[in-house]
C-alpha cells in the first residue's frame, strides 16, 4: 500500500472506496453507492463488485446504490466511443493477448500476489467462511472479490512490481476473513506479523524483485522521468510533442502532447498483433513505428533515454521498428538525429531531435 501510494495512478484510492463502500453498504446505501462510482470511474472493472451487490439489495435500495456507479459507466463508455470509437478502454484492447497467454501471466500474476499479499490463501478463507455462515450479503461481497480475481487472471495481470491489480482489494479482503471476536485478542497481530514476514522473504536479498532493486529503480527512473519533464516543460514550446514510452510521469510535469509509442492514450496499436516472441513485459507487446512517425514529433525518446556503462545506447524490445530503421538507414533516422541533451543531473539525456529543428540549449549532436 506505501509503494503504491507514491507511485501514481489511483490504486490506493481505489482501495479506500471499495473499503468505504463495504462498510456503508448496508446503513447507507447511496453513500455505498458513491464510493462504488469513486472506483468505477478509476477502474471499470469495479462493476465486477456493483452487479452482485445490485442482486442482493432489498428492492428499495437498488436504484440509490446503482445510480452513481451507472451514470459513472455510462459516461466513461460515451466518452470513449465518442473519442475513441470503442466501447472497452483502450488499455484494455492494447495489452489484451490471445487467451492462453494471458491466463499464462495471470498465473503468474496470482503467485506473485500470493508471496506478497497471501492472495490464494486469504481467497480459501473467505469462501469457507461465506458457505459457513450463508449470508446472502456476503456471499454477494465474496463474489465481487472472485469476480474481480477472474478477471485479474483474464486479462493477465500487470507488470508492475507488489501486485498492483490486487492491491485495491486488498483492506476489504482482509477486513472479511478477520475473525470476529478476536479484536482484543494480544496474540492476532503477532501471528499475522508473523505470516506477513514469511511471505515477504522474497523482497530482501540482490536479486530483482528485493526491495533495494525496486527503490534503486524508483530513484534511477521513475523520478528522473519526472525531472525529464519539468526539463522539457522549462525548455520546449508548449505544442512540442515528445514520442516515448513511459508517458506517465513525463507527461504530467512537462505538460506537452505526448506520442504514446505504446498506444495506450490513442488507438494506434488496436489492430497490430502483438509480439510474443521477444517481447515478455506484460502489456508491452504493441507498438506501431508507423505511426509514430506519422505523427512528426519533434523529439522521440527511446528506452530510459541513458547509455548503458560500455556506452551502447539500448531501447526497449518493443521499439524495435526505430532500431530497425536506424540499422538499415530508413525513415526515421532520415528524419531524426540522436543528440545528447544536458538535463541538470549529471546522466545527460539520449535523444533524438528533427533535423529540421535548432537543437535546444545545453544539446549536442552525437548521431550521424
Amino acid at each position: 500500500l506505501a509503494w503504491h501510494a507514491h507511485a501514481g495512478l489511483g490504486t490506493t484510492l481505489m482501495g479506500l472506496a471499495l473499503l468505504v463502500a463495504w462498510w456503508e453498504y448496508e446503513r447507507r446505501p447511496w453513500g455505498a453507492g458513491l464510493a462504488l462510482a469513486v472506483a468505477c470511474a478509476l477502474r471499470q472493472e469495479f462493476v465486477l463488485f456493483v452487479l452482485p451487490l445490485l442482486l442482493a439489495a432489498p428492492r428499495a435500495r437498488r436504484i440509490p446504490f446503482a445510480l452513481p456507479s451507472l451514470v459513472v459507466l455510462v459516461g466513461w463508455t460515451a466518452f470513449r466511443w465518442i473519442y475513441y470509437g470503442m466501447l472497452l478502454p483502450t488499455t484494455y484492447a492494447t495489452k489484451k493477448l490471445p487467451v492462453a497467454a494471458d491466463l499464462g501471466y495471470g498465473l503468474s500474476y496470482l503467485t506473485d500476489a500470493t508471496w506478497n499479499l497471501g492472495w490464494a490463501g486469504l481467497l480459501a478463507v473467505l469462501i469457507l467462511r461465506a458457505a459457513r455462515e450463508r449470508d446472502r450479503l456476503r456471499w454477494a461481497w465474496t463474489a465481487g472479490v472472485l469476480l474481480h480475481s477472474a478477471y485479474v487472471l483474464w486479462v493477465g495481470g500487470d507488470f508492475m512490481v507488489l501486485s498492483r491489480f490486487f492491491v485495491p482489494v486488498f483492506p476489504l479482503l482482509v477486513c472479511m476473513v478477520w475473525p470476529r471476536g478476536l479484536e482484543r485478542a494480544v496474540w492476532v497481530p503477532a501471528v499475522g506479523l508473523a505470516g506477513v514476514l514469511v511471505l515477504q522473504w522474497n523482497q530482501f536479498g540482490p536479486h530483482e524483485e528485493s526491495r533495494s532493486t525496486r527503490l534503486m529503480i524508483q530513484q534511477g527512473f521513475k523520478q528522473r522521468w519526472a525531472r525529464l519533464g519539468f526539463h522539457f516543460r522549462d525548455l520546449a514550446p508548449p505544442d512540442t510533442r515528445v514520442a516515448l514510452s513511459p508517458i506517465g510521469a513525463f507527461g504530467w510535469a512537462s505538460r506537452l502532447p505526448i506520442v504514446d509509442i505504446l498506444g495506450l492514450t490513442n488507438d494506434s496499436v488496436v489492430d497490430v498483433e502483438p509480439n510474443l516472441e521477444f517481447i515478455r513485459v506484460k502489456g508491452h507487446h504493441r507498438a506501431n513505428f508507423d505511426w509514430v512517425m506519422e505523427q512528426r514529433p519533434e523529439y522521440v525518446i527511446l528506452g530510459n533515454g541513458v547509455r548503458a556503462e560500455d556506452g551502447t545506447f539500448t531501447i526497449n524490445p518493443w521499439e524495435r521498428g526505430f532500431y530497425e530503421s536506424l540499422q538499415r538507414g530508413g525513415r526515421f533516422p532520415q528524419a531524426y538525429r540522436q543528440a545528447s541533451m544536458d538535463v541538470g543531473d549529471g546522466m545527460p539525456l539520449d535523444v533524438f531531435v528533427r533535423r529540421d529543428l535548432a537543437l535546444p540549449r545545453g544539446t549536442v549532436w552525437t548521431g550521424p
